[in-house]
């Protein structure tokens, strides 16, 4: 993501939200997801991120995210909203997504 090129306009996924706590966190931390199903699968199995018979049959994108997050999510026993592992979007040539470990 580096690689990119600075934006001229911020996109809107990346504005301030009001309602939000706008402190920075403490600690933010993420990984990149390929933008190829093939890719994302690979790595899922390779990393042991759930049930590998799972994740060999499942045909969307989506659906593997969830899958991927859920199993991080319960492997850390975390289990509320505000706790767990996000996955947001971001603007990137090389990345579809990042899963997120952040604070605040």
């Amino acid at each position: 993501m580096i690689k990119n090129e600075p934006f001229e306009k911020l996109p809107l996924s990346y504005k301030p939200v009001q309602k939000l706590d706008h402190y920075p966190p403490r600690l933010s931390f993420g990984f990149a997801i390929p933008r190829e199903l093939a890719q994302f699968r690979q790595a899922a199995i390779e990393n042991n991120l759930g049930d590998p018979e799972e994740l060999r049959t499942v045909k969307s994108f989506f659906r593997l995210r969830t899958l991927v997050m859920s199993f991080i999510n319960g492997r850390c026993g975390l289990s509320s909203r505000e706790e767990s592992v996000g996955c947001s979007p971001v603007h990137s040539l090389e990345a579809a997504l990042v899963l997120e470990l952040k604070t605040n």
